[in-house]
């Protein structure tokens, strides 16, 4: 199975190639509310950064 963003870039390499971006999306079997689709931005970012020096171990300390 091909990922949604490696369709997405086939569609775009098959739009500059003078494809149209319709024709494109219908050879790839692509809707265009996916292809156009922008994920919303990580809501996580403060939460990942407080965690990233969490240690490693069960038990929470470093192992020896």
């Amino acid at each position: 199975m091909v990922s949604v963003s490696a369709r997405r870039e086939l569609v775009r390499h098959m739009v500059s190639q003078g494809l149209s971006e319709r024709r494109s999306l219908r050879v790839i079997g692509m809707s265009a509310s996916a292809y156009r689709y922008e994920p919303a931005q990580d809501r996580n970012c403060a939460l990942k950064e407080r965690l990233s020096p969490w240690p490693s171990g069960i038990d929470g300390m470093a192992p020896a």
